[in-house]
Parts: C-alpha cells; structure tokens; sequence
C-alpha cells in the first residue's frame, strides 16, 4: 500500500516521469481501497479540488472521513472543513467542530487555528441566543468542549445551556450531571435525556 500510494503522488507530481493525474489517481485509489489512510487523504484533496478526477464534494468527504476515521489527522481537519461549509454533507457546526478538535487532538495545527476562529464565532453567537442545546460525542473518548466557561459568561442572564454529552463529561466544563447549574444567571443543565427535562423558570 505505501508503494501503491508513493507511486501515486509521483505521478500527481511528475517525479519520474510526465505528471499523469488518471494514473496518480488509478495507484491513490488502489491504495485507499485497500485501507490506507494517506492515500484516501490524497483521494480527498484530489476530488476535492478536481485533479484529475471531477470535483466531487461528496466523494471528497467519503474520502476524508475514512481517512479520519482511522486517526489521519489532516483528513480530521479537512472532514471538519467540510462540516463548517457545508461541502458534500450538510453544514453542521457540532460536527465541525468535534472534528476539528480531534484534528488538533492528533497534531493538526491548521485545525488548532480553524478552532480559534470558530471559537469567536461562537462566543458572538451566544451573545444573541437564549437556549443551547448540545450533544457532541466522541466513542471512546470524553466529549469534547463546545461552550467554555468564558462563553458562558458572555450569555445573557436567563440563557439556557442543556448538556446531552454530561455523562461523558460533557459539552460544558460546568455542566453536573443530574444537576441545574447557575453560573452568573445562566442555567447549565446535566442531562442525558431530554424527554423528562422540566427548563427552569
């Protein structure tokens, strides 16, 4: 699979010979059907953008997310891209950013910066809304933070944040499962279920 993937990107990048991008693709896509993570990245970039193959979006993210799905960090933050734009799947921030914040988790400094930006946008969005209701997972691992205690404190008073992922630690560093916290007249609540939560008044 390393030979299949190397001899790929040699030919994309004409090393050895003229550049031909129907053979990089025909060697990348042998390799990433095969399971290796580099080469499904490089399928990715290539559907992404149009090289050598029609840009597809969604093949793009199919390529991306088997990347990601076995630790390749730039497939986590170009999966992640393409959540926040909403390129071959619909645009969701939740899974944006959970990927992301892997991406950064597995060395990804493009993905640390990308967090930063989506972090301000964030905090501005929250100024405006009155309830936030979050549920991002990751098997295996604690659920990442999405509402940082910072943020909270930009909330107008009487907000609602309702963590989903407590039990996994939660979106939220404030959040109790079971528990209604006030944080400066901001209610966090702690639950696993929504279909017995009574709000606050």
């Amino acid at each position: 699979m390393d030979a299949q993937c190397a001899l790929g990107k040699m030919c994309a990048a004409g090393e050895g010979g003229d550049q031909d991008e129907s053979e990089a693709t025909r060697w990348l896509r042998k390799a990433a059907e095969q399971g290796y993570a580099g080469a499904q990245f490089h399928l990715g970039l290539m559907y992404e953008y149009g090289e050598g193959v029609s840009n597809d979006y969604n093949l793009a993210v199919k390529w991306y997310r088997l990347a990601a799905e076995q630790g390749n960090a730039l497939g986590q933050y170009k999966l992640g891209l393409m959540y926040l734009d909403g390129r071959g799947v619909f645009a969701d921030y939740v899974y944006s950013r959970m990927w992301l914040i892997i991406a950064s988790m597995s060395g990804s400094t493009e993905a640390v910066e990308a967090q930063k930006k989506q972090e301000n946008l964030l905090s501005e969005t929250l100024k405006k809304i009155d309830i936030v209701i979050c549920t991002a997972l990751i098997p295996g691992k604690t659920a990442p933070v999405l509402i940082s205690q910072d943020m909270l404190e930009s909330m107008a008073s009487g907000s609602v944040v309702v963590d989903l992922a407590v039990e996994a630690g939660g979106n939220c560093p404030l959040s109790k499962l079971g528990e209604v916290v006030d944080h400066n007249g901001v209610k966090v609540i702690g639950s696993v279920s929504y279909t017995h939560l009574t709000l606050p008044t």
